[in-house]
């Protein structure tokens, strides 16, 4: 299915944070999405968001900074090559990666979606008569 890279976007960062990655590493991602998208690693993302360890995110996101500073960093180990190039492209750090970023509607795989999705519905508050009489959504009066 077709979707904007802006709603990919979305959807990427609100499942990183439903796994429960930190939210500096989850905007990271989210900035790389258009290149993430153009190196066909949207699917290695779900991977990596399902997976028990976010070490290597953490990892690459440790060598990209130190790259931005002058420093020499090597790529993460066990963080897909095609990740931490689009991550490295994201920031304009390595002038050998693919630097194009993907524009336009982009192919989803229905099952990549359906699996960000799963992960994005954690950050969602339960609905409830309780959370309604807060002041969640419409609340109790809704008269539109």
């Amino acid at each position: 299915m077709k979707r904007s890279v802006n709603e990919i976007q979305g959807l990427v960062l609100k499942a990183a944070r439903g796994a429960g990655v930190p939210l500096g590493i989850a905007e990271d991602l989210w900035v790389a999405v258009p290149f993430i998208l153009k190196n066909n690693a949207l699917s290695d993302v779900v991977d990596v968001l399902e997976g028990a360890s976010f070490v290597p995110l953490q990892d690459a996101v440790s060598a990209l900074d130190a790259r931005q500073c002058g420093q020499d960093a090597v790529a993460p180990f066990g963080l897909l090559p095609a990740l931490y190039d689009a991550m490295a492209a994201a920031r304009g750090v390595l002038p050998d990666c693919n630097t194009e970023p993907a524009l336009g509607a982009q192919d989803v795989s229905g099952q990549v979606w359906a699996r960000l999705n799963v992960l994005a519905k954690r950050t969602y508050v339960p609905s409830s008569e309780e959370s309604r009489a807060a002041g969640a959504g419409a609340g109790l009066t809704d008269n539109d």
